[in-house]
């Protein structure tokens, strides 16, 4: 497959879908047409990008098990092997005019003819790597491979066979007579169906010539029948050679079209008229593929059924080349994925990648309530395009809460149109996908779609207890979450989440709750914390987490230094200090960095306490914070001073406000 071109790039593009209807083009945009057996099928692709560089390509064959596209380039002396993303997995060089391929049937090695070395090379068809190289008498051309037997052309009008086994080739001996005398070199195929059956023609370069077919059961080749000059006008300048899928036909393409031949006499089967076929292959379903000449911004993939001279489909690859756009193209053995490589006038190419172009596509629409309730009647529709006969059977899968591996329904039966409904009434309430499954057969495509529903979940009772409560700094809190009734889960999650992004959420206990519903947990917070108690649902009730705080002091005290002694003046003890003396008050409070705690001052006065002053003192690592009272002290005169955590205030809002104890003091001589 494939004929010589100059290129200098490579784009590459994988068609992953395609888009089967009857359709015809404008610009590329696609819009609707009639009668498909006048119209063949559309199958556009989409644009392609860059990949690697070519500077000739002559042959492309397709490697299912490596996902490879093998592509000779004999300007360049090489074979590349691409994947089908269009990047290239491997390449090897010192081929000098490599030309044709072709695969072993395990897809284990690749042979390459190499022309300007005048030889045959093996392969490692997943790295490239040699295995082995075959000298021959002629330059090798084109390969078909049968069995441990590999046919050859050469550039002398001749074709040949290589013993894989024992290594030796011979070439074909004409007698008297070689039909292709004074030609280049020509095409030859084997048949899928009779591994003693050959064909070989005239190749590209030659205005017309012979067709002829061999049984090469024996020791040497024997001529079965032979056409003389091609017997159909319009099929000149051959391109293509291969026979058709069942064995029965050879199709013949070249300039102007194609023709076919009966694999038994040779005698005419029927042609498809064309301005140019360029390279040809015939899948292991049956249809034949072959390219036109570039019209309208598209190089066309012409798709024929097997034993057809109709053309069903066609697929438009984009290009801007008027000098054929396509360089060759080959099915993926036994599949019906088609591989082709345009050019453009730029010289740069495309690797186009398409999945089932022989096949219709269908898609399925679904329309689905938004919500339902469970266990009630809830009804699903749709469609399917692709012109599938009414009684076509889909399935139907319902994935829920208790199915959420899909349990299978009753299918489906389409009507007219591909409309089809079922109802069903869901056991299980929230999300409910119901997903709608066509299968394909030999002419659509497989495809599936899904509806979502939103089904209706009882709200079970959960409380979490205490809330609200404030609690001494690291003092022992013990919470109890209680879960009504549920369908099967019975299990609640507690979790803590101090305040303050330095500290995350963790989780404190999971467990099934007892007899009476409950689950029990302590802790000891040393910050305000919300704890919340989570029941992830179940089918039946729907999820639900309820929370609680819990309001936490910080711990915090002072003391004072630097007097004399205690006394108490009524029932209060109060501290000495000499007037003289200025007394030291350290404050030790719960650390966070930049927290700052408020020291307060108040002095008795007319029966109450009053305000004296306020003091903001930073803590520092240790939680310390010292202030020294100076100035001129009063004697006979009551004191007071506390600590205070002001969330807010003190430099953060980790905790609850704390007030630590007043300490009391008195000045004297």
């Amino acid at each position: 497959m494939g004929f010589a071109v100059n290129k200098r790039t490579v784009r590459a593009v994988v068609a992953a879908a395609v888009l089967i209807g009857v359709v015809g083009f404008f610009d590329g945009v696609v819009t609707g047409t009639a009668d498909a057996a006048a119209d063949p099928i559309g199958v556009p692709a989409p644009p392609g990008h860059r990949t690697t560089d070519f500077t000739s390509i002559n042959d492309i064959v397709v490697d299912p098990v490596h996902r490879h596209v093998l592509v000779s380039d004999p300007s360049a002396g090489r074979l590349v092997a691409l994947n089908y993303d269009g990047t290239t997995a491997a390449q090897v060089g010192d081929l000098p005019g490599a030309d044709g391929i072709v695969l072993s049937a395990d897809s284990g090695t690749v042979y390459v003819a190499v022309r300007d070395k005048v030889e045959i090379v093996a392969l490692r068809a997943d790295t490239l790597a040699e295995i082995d190289s075959y000298r021959l008498q002629d330059a090798p051309s084109r390969l078909a491979l049968i069995g441990s037997r590999l046919w050859y052309t050469v550039t002398g009008s001749n074709f040949g066979v290589l013993d894989l086994n024992s290594g030796n080739a011979r070439l074909h001996d004409h007698g008297d007579y070689n039909p292709w005398s004074g030609g280049g070199a020509l095409l030859i195929a084997a048949s899928p169906t009779d591994p003693d059956l050959v064909a070989v023609s005239a190749g590209p370069g030659i205005t017309s010539g012979p067709v002829a077919l061999y049984d090469v059961s024996g020791d040497t080749e024997e001529r079965i029948a032979s056409t003389g000059l091609f017997p159909f006008d319009d099929v000149i300048n051959f391109r293509g050679l291969e026979f058709s899928a069942d064995g029965s036909r050879l199709a013949v393409g070249g300039a102007n079209g194609i023709g076919f031949l009966s694999a038994e006499n040779l005698s005419g089967a029927g042609t498809i008229e064309m301005n140019g076929s360029i390279d040809l292959d015939v899948a292991s379903n049956g249809w034949l593929a072959t390219g036109k000449a570039y019209t309208a911004g598209f190089a066309h993939l012409l798709l024929v059924p097997g034993g057809s001279t109709t053309v069903a489909r066609e697929v438009y690859l984009p290009t801007d080349s008027f000098s054929g756009g396509l360089a060759g193209l080959a099915w993926e053995p036994g599949g019906d994925r088609l591989v082709a490589i345009t050019s453009s006038v730029l010289g740069e190419e495309s690797l186009w990648v398409i999945d089932s172009p022989t096949k219709t596509e269908t898609a399925i629409r679904l329309s689905a309530p938004a919500s339902a309730t469970r266990g009630a009647a809830l009804t699903v529709t749709g469609t399917i395009s692709g012109s599938l006969p009414p009684g076509s059977v889909l399935s139907v899968r319902r994935t829920d809460l208790e199915s959420p591996n899909g349990v299978a329904l009753a299918p489906v039966v389409t009507g007219a149109n591909g409309a089809f409904s079922f109802t069903d009434h869901p056991p299980a309430g929230g999300t409910v996908t119901y997903t709608v499954s066509y299968a394909g057969d030999g002419d659509h495509k497989a495809s599936s779609a899904s509806a979502r529903v939103a089904v209706s979940q009882a709200m079970p009772a959960l409380t979490l207890t205490p809330n609200g409560t404030v609690n001494a700094y690291g003092a022992t809190v013990t919470l109890t979450a209680h879960l009504g009734t549920t369908f099967r889960n019975r299990t609640v999650a507690i979790w803590a989440n101090p305040y303050g992004s330095d500290q995350g959420n963790r989780q404190l206990k999971t467990a099934t709750v007892n007899s009476s519903g409950n689950v029990t947990v302590s802790l000891k917070p040393t910050r305000n914390t919300t704890v919340s108690a989570v029941f992830a649902g179940d089918s039946r009730y729907a999820p639900r987490t309820v929370t609680a705080l819990l309001k936490t002091k910080v711990s915090a005290a002072t003391t004072v230094a630097k007097a004399y002694r205690t006394a108490k003046i009524g029932s209060t003890t109060y501290y000495h200090v000499r007037k003289s003396v200025n007394p030291v008050f350290t404050t030790t409070m719960t650390y966070h960095p930049g927290r700052t705690q408020m020291l307060s001052f108040e002095y008795y006065s007319g029966g109450r306490w009053r305000q004296w002053r306020d003091y903001k003192r930073a803590l520092n690592s240790a939680g310390k914070s010292t202030y020294t009272l100076t100035g001129t002290h009063k004697t006979g005169v009551r004191y007071r001073v506390r600590a205070a955590y002001l969330p807010g205030t003190s430099g953060d809002s980790l905790n609850h406000p704390t007030y630590g104890g007043w300490k009391y003091f008195t000045f004297t001589k």
